[in-house]
């Protein structure tokens, strides 16, 4: 089988204290926006965990699980 070269996509972002980053490699920011991505997190009440629970299931949102 060969080999497929893969191109990262880089960003450089200013982080501030209290800031939270997440960090995703399966495409998630192509199937959920920023805003909804954003209101999970808050209405966890920054537990990041628990806000991660809803975007840990991609086939839901036509992505591969």
């Amino acid at each position: 089988m060969p080999r497929r070269k893969l191109e990262p996509e880089v960003h450089d972002y200013d982080v501030q204290p209290g800031d939270i980053v997440l960090m995703c490699s399966d495409g998630l920011t192509e199937m959920v926006s920023h805003l909804e991505i954003g209101g999970l997190i808050t209405g966890c009440g920054y537990d990041v965990v628990e806000s991660a629970r809803p975007l840990d299931r991609p086939g839901q949102r036509g992505g591969r699980p």
